[in-house]
Formats: C-alpha cells, sequence, structure tokens
C-alpha cells in the first residue's frame, strides 16, 4: 500500500491499436505512408525505405514506431500541432 494518494491521470487516453500488427502490415504501412507523403519514389528512397525495414526488424523496434503513429494520430484528431520531429543524419 501506497503513502501517497491517488491522484487522477493528466495523460490522455491514447488507444494504441497496433498491438496485432506483424511485420509485413508494418511494411506495408510504411510503403503506403511514403507513397502518400513523397512526390516521387526512385530506387535510392526504395532502398532506403528497406534498408530502414531491416534496422528496425533485426531490432525489434517496429512497437515504438507503431506507438508513436498512435500519439501523432491522437495529436492530429485533437488538433494538437506536432513538429517536424528529429531525424537521424547519416
Amino acid at each position: 500500500m501506497s503513502n501517497f494518494p491517488e491522484l487522477p491521470s493528466i495523460l490522455p487516453n491514447i488507444d494504441y491499436r497496433y498491438e496485432e500488427v506483424d511485420f509485413s502490415t508494418f511494411k506495408t504501412m510504411v510503403y503506403d505512408g511514403a507513397k502518400t507523403n513523397l512526390s516521387h519514389i526512385n530506387d535510392t528512397v526504395l532502398d532506403r525505405i528497406s534498408e530502414e525495414m531491416n534496422h528496425i526488424e533485426k531490432s525489434g523496434l517496429k512497437n515504438y514506431f507503431l506507438l508513436w503513429k498512435s500519439i501523432i494520430d491522437f495529436c492530429a484528431q485533437n488538433q494538437i500541432c506536432v513538429g517536424p520531429g528529429r531525424g537521424v543524419i547519416n
């Protein structure tokens, strides 16, 4: 038993609905997103996506990216501004 009083949660209820997504579905989501958001897709872009997918699969980080997708979706649905994020440049 805790000595601290129960406090109401200030965190939003974010529906994480990607729990059962397998890796092939995740890859499809990524490629579909690229088609939607990029003005053109060439072999260089496809190679980079493939390389990133290999890293994500090897490191087991699929659910990390899907969690962030849930957070971004929540923000979009609730008119919460999100920035461009912070990418990694090699």
